[in-house]
């Protein structure tokens, strides 16, 4: 029971770190020298204050929604929509108890990053079981 009690905090804190700052998943570690730069649209936030490996965040951030937390949180603006995080195409999203993003419901398509506004990213949407180029491209 009191190990139950242990992973179960553990992993309420782990959603929380990861929803404040919006972390690629799976995580992406830098920071350190033999390690790869972040991706453009991501920054290394240190694992600790003055530390200096860390993990790559987004650099922009969405409401978290959802996920495995004792109360999932739901969007604050009442016309956008929980998603599973197209930034993350990798991960299962919701149905494997990751957070998701609020997002509005209609979003900027591109094709590529030129066609987003300056400090978004182009990102393939993989929402409704589409597959590769039947995906709509949004920018985040």
């Amino acid at each position: 029971m009191l190990v139950l009690a242990v992973a179960s905090a553990a992993l309420a804190g782990l959603a929380t770190a990861q929803q404040q700052h919006n972390y690629a998943y799976p995580p992406i570690p830098c920071g350190a020298r033999s390690l790869p730069d972040c991706p453009a649209d991501a920054l290394c936030v240190p694992d600790q204050p003055g530390s200096g490996s860390g993990s790559c965040a987004f650099r922009n951030t969405y409401q978290p929604c959802g996920g495995f937390t004792m109360e999932p949180s739901l969007c604050e603006r009442p016309a956008d929509v929980c998603v599973d995080d197209p930034r993350t195409p990798e991960s299962c999203g919701m149905a494997c108890d990751a957070p998701g993003i609020c997002l509005a419901p209609e979003l900027s398509e591109c094709e590529g990053e030129e066609d987003c506004p300056e400090g978004l990213w182009c990102y393939v949407w993989e929402k409704g079981g589409c597959k590769d180029d039947d995906c709509s491209k949004v920018c985040l």
